[in-house]
């Protein structure tokens, strides 16, 4: 392979130009374009050079090193040479696109160094062919965006926790679900979201025994103290030599799906006890109706008095009782229907304590009431959801104690955008203990000795009805307070 050599060159032969270029077997075997420029023109270029220009050494058209660069690179080029000269630099390297002949722009590096000249110095470079470093960065800059805009668009929460469970990762969703910017929990332990910490750890322990991945269900809690039940897949992360440096984690929020199984799980379970408690409720209706009407024949015909009277009078309250607790199991087991009209909440909380007036004024009850002057009217079915109220409103009072204290509110408020009316009924009353608040709303629960286990089941059955959900805090020996939450239909 013949180097060429242009008429500028200033060396004085050359050999002495071949020294400088380490030896010619070298320079011919070079698959880098191999060049010596002086004040931008090209002294020295081997094949390999021309060759990736689209030339030949024997017809070279240019003898100016910047007509084999893109014009956007000259001035580039210019400074950082000048610079290298000022400084006495001997070093450069540096990234653009070479002109082929036939007009294609290609990635290239350009890295010398400056070496003495008769004009001062002069440049020795070597130009290497980076397209395909160049594809592949490319590729993986868009691999790495596809990841991330995979990651970003993920609907399941992604964490990459290392071998000390600390957080590294935290996706989009993670953020949606818990509440929490990645820049608040990065470097964090991801055990601050679990519920039960001792079964994080447990299943970490396991990911890095076996060195293989694991699912379970766990309770996850967001910045409100909410919680989500989420279905956890959880993989070992592995460097390029296979050790194990942490795991990634993919969850799913699957509470909606544990709340639908379980309001189907409790409509089977209500379907069979209205079906249960119907066909008895009309099994004992008619022999109850039997006794009674005889024991009112045999309360008129006999001329009864004293102990014997009272036995009667007590047998005739005791059935009027068991009629009240047949009706309320056929209520329950009924299907709701209801019977809507656009109503006035305000007007039914306070025929509600009117109707109450007398027992309210036997315990001396102070009634507080914050009725909201703006509250809007919407379909209710008017005799159900004043027998909701007046069953909270009898609750309330039959918990406190004379000289006690209900607090009635109602408000105007939203739920998820929608606009929803808010009553709430709170008393200063014994309250409730924890063990009972959990089953409060279940059928035949009840802590009175003469209550059936009806009362708080209907009522949510009937707030439900109206598209509403209701909710109770209690705390033992200062009170109880029930939100009631009303969309209307």
């Amino acid at each position: 392979m013949k180097a060429k050599k242009l008429p500028l060159c200033n060396f004085n032969s050359e050999d002495e130009l071949t020294s400088i270029l380490y030896n010619k077997m070298i320079v011919e075997e070079m698959k880098g374009g191999l060049l010596i420029v002086e004040n931008n023109l090209v002294l020295f270029a081997n094949e390999a050079f021309y060759s990736m220009h689209g030339f030949s050494s024997d017809s070279v058209p240019r003898t100016k090193f910047l007509d084999f660069v893109a014009n956007e690179f000259h001035n580039e080029f210019k400074e950082k040479l000048q610079d290298m000269i000022d400084r006495n630099s001997s070093q450069i390297r540096i990234e653009y696109s070479r002109l082929h002949k036939d007009g294609r722009k290609i990635p290239t590096e350009l890295r010398g160094n400056t070496i003495p000249s008769d004009n001062g110095r002069a440049f020795v470079g070597i130009c290497l062919d980076i397209k395909d470093r160049r594809q592949s960065e490319e590729e993986l800059k868009q691999l790495k965006e596809l990841s991330e805009n995979i990651l970003s668009s993920s609907y399941d929460s992604i964490t990459v926790i290392d071998q000390k469970g600390s957080i590294i990762y935290f996706s989009p969703a993670s953020e949606k679900i818990t509440h929490y910017k990645k820049e608040e929990v990065i470097g964090k332990s991801l055990s601050m979201f679990y519920r039960d910490k001792e079964l994080l750890k447990k299943r970490l322990e396991l990911i890095e025994k076996t060195k293989g991945p694991v699912s379970y269900e766990a309770v996850i809690l967001d910045r409100e103290g909410g919680e989500h039940i989420m279905f956890i897949s959880r993989s070992p992360l592995k460097d390029r030599k296979g050790n194990f440096i942490g795991s990634v984690g993919v969850c799913k929020d699957i509470t909606e799906r544990r709340l639908m199984e379980e309001r189907i799980r409790e409509r089977e379970r209500l379907a069979y006890i209205g079906q249960l408690t119907t066909l008895l409720a009309h099994e004992i209706r008619n022999p109850l109706s039997s006794v009674k009407m005889n024991v009112q024949i045999l309360a008129k015909k006999l001329n009864l008095s004293g102990n014997d009277r009272r036995r009667i009078e007590i047998v005739d309250s005791e059935i009027k009782k068991l009629e009240i607790i047949l009706e309320e199991v056929l209520n329950f087991a009924k299907p709701m229907k209801l019977s809507l009209e656009m109503e006035d909440v305000n007007e039914i909380v306070e025929e509600v304590l009117d109707t109450l007036g007398e027992k309210i004024n036997e315990k001396y009850i102070m009634i507080e009431k914050n009725l909201s002057g703006n509250l809007p009217k919407i379909l209710l079915d008017r005799g159900k959801i004043e027998q909701a109220v007046l069953n909270i409103v009898l609750n309330s009072i039959d918990a406190l104690r004379p000289n006690g204290h209900i607090k009635v509110i109602t408000e105007v408020g939203e739920v998820l955008e929608e606009q929803i009316i808010k009553v709430t009924i709170s008393d200063n009353g014994i309250g409730i203990a924890d063990v009972d608040l959990r089953s409060i709303f279940e059928q035949f629960y009840t802590t009175k000795l003469q209550g059936t286990g009806l009362g708080l089941t209907n009522v949510k059955k009937v707030i439900e009805a109206h598209g509403g959900f209701i909710r109770v805090d209690s705390e033992l020996g200062r009170g109880t307070s029930v939100y009631m939450f009303l969309r209307g239909r």
